[in-house]
């Protein structure tokens, strides 16, 4: 039943969503990340390092925080797709968020990009497991690590210090974060990771990013897509609108870049 409602999902999002069909995801089940078709950096020894170099040889690592995190994670009645009070444009707008995300990773992972997800820790439903499972295929060149818990970005020491000897290993010069939310537990990651690399190293890419529903509008909306279409945004508008959001970080002062082709 897990998996007919995952599938029944997904195809759900290869379009605009309105519906509140999908309102009561995630399921409260817990599953283990030895669910998941994809390995752990925590599980991968110093010794095969080099056979992810080629992964790498462009200098490129793209960084998604919580990937689908509006759709299977977020919950409660004054927010998420069961608010029956947002705005039509803005529910479009956070399944097409997500549905820019998945896209990507979904290339990315064809075409043998290095992808690190970053999973929201001690908390997997069935259906989220089967839709990363998917979206991945098994590729090789997509890991994961965990941050702490699902309402943040936050990852451990450990986790971030073999992250940092991966990734010299491997030679990336240009880190691509992406995922959400914008402000929240996506500038937990970046503050970590630009601490750890630098600042000219780490970037936020808008492309692939998504803003809480609760802070954004369908005025907001329409001022990132001034022509309607959710793959025609305006980057000046969403990098602006990224430099100014920093939640709780007000000495935050992000860097954004646009995604390197492939």
């Amino acid at each position: 039943m897990y998996r007919v409602r995952s599938i029944l999902l997904f195809l759900l999002m290869g379009g605009l969503v309105t519906s509140c069909a999908v309102s009561r995801m995630p399921e409260r089940y817990t599953f283990s990340s030895d669910n998941f078709n994809i390995r752990k950096l925590g599980d991968i020894p110093r010794s095969e390092y080099n056979n992810y170099k080629k992964f790498a040889s462009d200098g490129n690592a793209y960084v998604i925080v919580h990937p689908a995190y509006y759709v299977y994670i977020q919950n409660g009645s004054d927010q998420g797709i069961d608010n029956d009070n947002m705005d039509n444009i803005v529910k479009n707008f956070m399944i097409g968020q997500v549905r820019k995300e998945r896209e990507f990773i979904t290339a990315a992972a064809k075409t043998g990009k290095l992808v690190l997800l970053v999973i929201p820790g001690k908390w997997y439903s069935r259906a989220y497991i089967d839709y990363l499972n998917t979206i991945t295929a098994g590729a090789q060149s997509v890991i994961f690590i965990e941050s702490k818990s699902r309402n943040s970005g936050r990852i451990s020491k450990n986790d971030l210090v073999k992250l940092k000897d991966f990734f010299l290993n491997l030679g990336v010069t240009n880190i691509v974060i992406g995922g959400g939310y914008v402000g929240r537990c996506q500038d937990h990651v970046y503050q970590r990771l630009s601490k750890a690399f630098g600042y000219d190293t780490v970037a936020i890419a808008p492309e692939i990013s998504s803003f809480a529903p609760s802070d954004i509008s369908a005025a907001t909306v329409k001022m990132f897509m001034p022509s309607g279409s959710l793959f025609d945004f305006s980057f000046r508008v969403m990098t602006t609108y990224i430099k100014n959001n920093k939640g709780n970080n007000h000495n935050l002062h992000p860097n954004v870049r646009e995604i390197p082709a492939f």
